[in-house]
């Protein structure tokens, strides 16, 4: 009777114990289909930016390519190089993904393939930054070189158009207005355009490969809402 009576209550024990972590699980659950449903709209946000700003280096090089810095008004150099350096680093919504990392809490996961999407979400948006890092040296090059080529006084309504594309769309009337005025550059430097042009090249193939990594994030990030919704019965 004393050994039924203690195997009852180890048996309670752990059904208990499960409980509480299927319990502590669902609440992760939820916590991370939020920061992935707000991770989502941020990389679609940030991948029409991106997709913007591949445009304009394709212009600025293609110009600078061609010989025709002096051919064609210069507010169309000044608006293209205002966005030599662009590039946005997503601030990703983790604090739930990092709390499951240092608290342990991948434990209270029981399905080992939802474990191992986690993990691959989670490495996916570090590889993101790692390569956003490396990209900041060519952002600062870039803009060091438009610094000498550029006169501030004509970039500065581009650097005020520049600010509110992130968060709104472009403002085609105000950038056709801006760009129908004369502007001439500081310097019509060869040398200097030459390394500008190259630099928007190799940053534009950044982008490229960032639009890539994007679409991987943004996928997995589905496919883990749809398992976590379907793994703890979620809407």
């Amino acid at each position: 009777m004393l050994f039924l009576a203690v195997f009852c209550g180890f048996l309670a024990e752990n059904i208990r114990e499960h409980i509480v972590e299927r319990s502590r699980a669902k609440e992760y659950a939820q916590s991370l289909i939020a920061d992935l449903s707000s991770d989502t709209m941020i990389v679609r946000h940030y991948s029409g930016y991106n997709e913007m700003i591949i445009s304009y280096l394709d212009s600025l090089a293609a110009i600078i390519g061609e010989n025709r810095t002096r051919d064609v008004k210069g507010s169309q150099l000044y608006f293209y190089g205002r966005f030599c350096n662009g590039g946005l680093q997503i601030l990703w919504h983790n604090a739930t993904l990092e709390q499951i990392k240092n608290s342990g809490g991948l434990r209270y996961f029981k399905n080992l393939s939802l474990v191992k999407k986690i993990s691959e979400y989670y490495a996916k948006t570090k590889e993101i930054d790692s390569k956003y890092e490396t990209d900041l040296t060519r952002i600062v090059a870039a803009t060091e070189l438009r610094n000498k080529i550029f006169r501030s006084a004509f970039l500065e309504p581009f650097t005020r158009l520049y600010f509110t594309l992130p968060v709104s769309p472009v403002d085609s009337a105000r950038v056709a207005g801006l760009k129908d005025t004369d502007m001439p550059l500081q310097l019509y430097d060869s040398d200097l355009l030459n390394q500008l042009a190259n630099i928007c090249l190799t940053r534009r193939l950044n982008l490229v490969i960032a639009r890539n990594d994007y679409t991987t994030v943004a996928t997995l990030a589905r496919e883990l809402i749809s398992q976590l919704k379907e793994e703890y019965h979620l809407k």
